[in-house]
């Protein structure tokens, strides 16, 4: 890695943490949710997002993380896909991408719908059982 993507990556954690110890998290609402989103958005047309991006990304990332958004919040009942999708994700983009070159859109829709169902076979078929075991 680079030193620019060093420090460029490391200021979103640092932005992350500050906003964490603030307890930024009990601001969450959809309203600001809605004026993240907007503020991103006009931040990438009049191309000043370099300015803002390590505060307002970061805001955008623990708001979204802690609001209740219909039909994301009941994910989990489904199982717990989070460490299925965590160690498939890598290798299927890997191999989307070696056998069919797709742009960063097509990868990431494509990515993120087998990584899922893979993850949700993953949870039902061998992690759910092996956990018995504990």
């Amino acid at each position: 890695m680079q030193g620019y993507h060093i420090l460029n990556l490391g200021n979103f954690f640092i932005a992350g943490s500050l906003l964490a110890s603030l307890k930024f998290e009990k601001y969450k609402s959809k309203s600001l949710l809605f004026i993240l989103i907007l503020i991103l958005i006009l931040a990438l047309y009049f191309d000043f997002y370099d300015v803002i991006k390590h505060l307002i990304f970061s805001m955008f990332i623990i708001v979204l993380g802690y609001t209740p958004i219909k039909g994301i919040k009941d994910f989990g009942k489904i199982g717990d896909l989070s460490y299925g999708i965590y160690i498939y994700s890598f290798f299927i983009q890997q191999l989307l991408m070696w056998f069919f070159k797709l742009n960063t859109i097509n990868l990431a829709v494509y990515s993120l719908v087998i990584s899922v169902v893979l993850a949700y076979l993953s949870w039902h078929l061998v992690e759910k059982r092996a956990l018995r075991y504990k």
